[in-house]
């Protein structure tokens, strides 16, 4: 059986600082990651431009994000 889930789900753009504490959660650094790692994320609205602070970068045209509703 699954452990219930402990995501928080926000109809808004993180902050700086919700940000910051979400990579520290999910293990994202550079000094951590090897080589060889690659993160991906979906951004609505203009939550690229934040996430482009920390070297993330639009994959679009070469490809799209994609979603599937149940």
């Amino acid at each position: 059986m699954n452990a219930p889930s402990t995501c928080l789900f926000r109809a808004a753009v993180p902050s700086v600082e919700d940000y910051c504490q979400l990579r520290v959660a999910a293990g994202l650094s550079a000094k951590h990651a090897p080589p060889s790692a690659y993160v991906s994320l979906l951004a609505d609205g203009q939550a690229h431009r934040l996430y482009a602070q920390y070297g993330f970068a639009l994959t679009a045209p070469a490809s799209q994000g994609m979603y599937r509703r149940f």
